[in-house]
């Protein structure tokens, strides 16, 4: 089953909380609700990320320690979206807030963890490539505009702000030592590293969240009652988090091995997509991309002792893409 933090269970209890709180307008405000948009739909999404450390708080010892890739995520993808859109017949202009929720359950994928002791990714003393078929990726956001349409009203524009939350929960397991190069092996590493084969028992994972503000345009063209093209995109600017579990490394603490935080967290997103159909049913069909990096962070190790040590967290990158389809009821 997959793991869903408490967070994110009071995130969709909030976003769902704020569209509820909306339907009934339609009732006690005709004249300023012009539609209620909700989108359920399906698809396949993929996603790839990674992150490195260096050997100190400096960013040396080496420039990167440390580097874990997932990448070739595959994932099948739940999504329920809304947006409400108030007018006036009167005025070129209204308000919009729309919102919504995405699941992706991880069935394929691939890890690799390579250490280093030179800078520029020098003397790598070990590698594991490892499977990552597992885990699972959450989205949900929140947000409202002004939106502005034109005489005919089949073109719209609205900016937008919001607040949005991102989950990758990921694994590692069913791991292979690919390097072990004792040349290159720290002393204070002698004899830790796998030797070269299956590694037994591994069943590791790593958590990570992003918490945003965005900055955004929506657009919308609707030549008839019956289609419409839509696009998004948005500006990202917040937090990173990520705890792990090394379950293998009788040295540090568990659950919680190490964590990674930053305030330097930006992302990109973009989508487009089109609805044909009954002008109260529709079929629908959408794209979305997502590029995301985390920078300047802190990487915490917990050790079993109770002791704790820092280094630099240089970076994270997250990238997304998927395709949905499905149904949008308009109201």
């Amino acid at each position: 089953m997959p793991r869903i933090s408490t967070r994110t269970v009071s995130f969709l209890l909030l976003a769902g909380a704020a569209f509820g709180a909306f339907l009934p307008a339609r009732a006690s405000a005709r004249d300023v609700v012009e539609r209620f948009d909700f989108d359920l739909t399906g698809g396949y999404r993929t996603d790839r990320i990674d992150w490195n450390i260096a050997g100190d708080l400096d960013g040396g010892n080496p420039n990167v320690l440390s580097e874990l890739t997932w990448e070739d995520l595959e994932s099948y993808q739940v999504s329920a979206q809304g947006k409400l859109i108030m007018a006036n017949k009167r005025f070129p202009f209204g308000g919009m807030l729309r919102g919504g929720v995405s699941f992706g359950d991880i069935n394929s994928g691939a890890n690799q963890d390579s250490d280093y002791s030179g800078d520029g990714r020098t003397g790598e003393y070990s590698r594991s490539n490892n499977r990552a078929d597992s885990g699972n990726v959450w989205d949900g956001s929140l947000g409202g505009g002004v939106i502005f349409f034109n005489h005919s009203r089949t073109f719209s524009l609205a900016p937008a702000v919001g607040f949005s939350y991102h989950e990758q929960n990921l694994t590692i397991h069913d791991g292979y030592q690919t390097l072990n190069d004792p040349a290159n092996t720290p002393v204070s590493l002698t004899g830790q590293i796998p030797a070269v084969g299956p590694i037994a028992g591994l069943n590791s994972n790593y958590e990570a969240q992003w918490r945003t503000g965005w900055l955004g345009l929506d657009v919308e063209y609707m030549p008839a009652p019956f289609f419409d093209i839509h696009g998004k995109a948005e500006f990202h600017s917040g937090k990173y988090e990520a705890e792990a579990d090394w379950n293998l490394r009788s040295n540090f603490q568990h659950p919680k091995s190490f964590r990674h935080t930053t305030n330097k967290a930006t992302g990109v997103v973009a989508g487009v997509g089109i609805r044909a159909g009954h002008p109260n049913l529709f079929f629908t069909i959408d794209y979305l991309y997502q590029k995301w990096q985390a920078e300047d962070g802190v990487d915490r190790t917990y050790f079993s002792d109770g002791t704790t040590s820092d280094t630099r967290l240089n970076e994270v990158n997250w990238e997304a893409a998927s395709i949905n389809a499905g149904m949008t009821v308009r109201f």
